[in-house]
C-alpha cells in the first residue's frame, strides 16, 4: 500500500471517527435526562417528579402522605405517594406503578393521583373513607428514567428482577430499587392486618393498549376459570370505557415469556389482581380521562 492510499485511508477513518461522535452528541443531546422515552411523550427529571408529589401531599395532608422507601443505586431517593384513611382501619390496598423501564415514562401514573382527587366523581375519597389505601409509584426506576434507559445504572431490567414461587428456579431480589419497593408493601401489609393486596397495576409502553394478566413467565399456563372470572371486574371496565382497548392475554400468548415480572410476583405472593398495562405509543397523554374512568370502576370493585 503506496503513502497516498495510506493518507487517503486515514482522512476516510477520521471522517468516520468526527461523524460517530456526532451522531452520538446528537443522541445525547435528544436522549438525555428526563426529556424524552420511547413512548414519545416528554417527563420531567426525576427531581421535578418528586416536586410534584411533595406538592400533592402538602395540598391534601388529609388525605396523601409522601413515602421515602428506600435509595436506587444512584442514590436516588425511591418517592411514592400514600393514600390512606387517617381515623379508619385500612381494609383496601392498591398500587400503581410506573416507568419500572425507565424509557417507558407513558404520563399516566404521575398525573393519576391529581386527576382522581380532582374528578367530580369523589370515588378516590370515598374509597378512602371506607377504609381503602392506594400506593402511587410514578417513577420505579428513576436511573433509567433520568438516562432513557430500560434498566438501572447497572443496566438491569428491573422487571426481571421479582422472585416467582412458582417458577422451578425462583429468582432472588438483586436490585434495591425492586426489593426496597416490595419490603415496604410487606411491611406495610403487616402493619395492617385486616387487608392484603388487593390491586397491582403496572404501566409500560408501547403495545397498543395491550392489557396483560398472569401467568407471565411460561406459554400455556393461565388463571383457573374461578380467578379469570374475578379478574373480569376489573378488566371490564377498560373495554367499556377505552375508544379503542388493545388486547387482553398472558404475555406469551400476545408478546413473549417472560420472568421475574411484577405482574407474577404480585399475584404469586398476594393473590392480587395484577395487570400489566402496555399503552399506545405517543397518545396516552391525551387518554388520563379514560384512565381515571377505569380506574374509579377498579376501586369501587375492591
Amino acid at each position: 500500500m503506496n503513502i497516498r492510499m495510506i493518507f487517503v485511508m486515514t482522512l476516510l477513518m477520521s471522517a468516520f471517527d468526527v461523524l460517530a461522535h456526532s451522531k452520538m452528541v446528537v443522541k445525547s443531546v435528544v436522549d438525555g435526562p428526563g426529556i424524552y422515552s420511547d413512548s414519545g411523550i416528554r417527563g420531567p427529571k426525576f427531581r421535578d417528579q418528586i416536586k410534584e408529589m411533595r406538592k400533592v401531599a402538602s395540598q391534601y395532608p388529609d388525605l396523601v402522605r409522601l413515602v421515602e422507601y428506600g435509595e436506587s443505586r444512584r442514590r436516588n431517593t425511591l418517592t411514592a405517594l400514600l393514600f390512606e384513611p387517617q381515623n379508619t382501619m385500612v381494609t383496601k390496598f392498591a398500587v400503581v406503578t410506573g416507568a419500572i423501564h425507565g424509557n417507558e415514562y407513558m404520563n399516566i401514573v404521575d398525573r393519576l393521583s391529581l386527576a382522581l382527587l380532582k374528578s367530580p366523581a369523589n370515588v378516590l375519597r370515598e374509597y378512602i373513607s371506607t377504609g381503602g389505601a392506594l400506593l402511587v409509584v410514578p417513577i420505579v426506576n428513576p436511573d433509567g428514567y433520568d438516562r432513557r434507559r430500560r434498566g438501572n445504572s447497572r443496566r438491569v431490567d428491573l422487571n426481571r428482577d421479582w422472585p416467582n414461587s412458582t417458577t422451578p428456579k425462583p429468582a432472588q431480589f438483586e436490585e434495591p430499587e425492586t426489593k426496597a419497593l416490595a419490603d415496604w408493601i410487606d411491611s406495610y401489609l403487616q402493619q395492617h392486618p385486616l387487608t392484603k393486596l388487593d390491586l397491582a397495576m403496572d404501566y409500560h409502553c408501547c403495545v397498543d393498549g395491550m392489557l396483560l394478566k398472569p401467568w407471565g413467565y411460561q406459554k400455556g399456563k393461565y388463571l383457573t376459570q374461578a380467578e379469570d372470572e374475578r379478574f373480569e371486574y376489573f378488566i371490564e371496565p377498560m373495554l367499556k370505557y377505552f375508544p379503542k382497548p388493545g388486547k387482553v392475554g398472558t404475555p406469551p400468548d400476545l408478546l413473549y415469556s417472560a420472568q421475574g415480572t411484577t405482574l407474577d410476583y404480585w399475584y404469586a405472593k398476594y393473590g392480587a389482581i395484577s395487570l400489566t398495562y402496555e399503552g399506545t405509543r405517543r397518545k396516552e397523554k391525551d387518554y388520563l380521562q379514560y384512565q381515571v374512568l377505569w380506574w374509579e370502576d377498579m376501586l369501587r370493585n375492591l
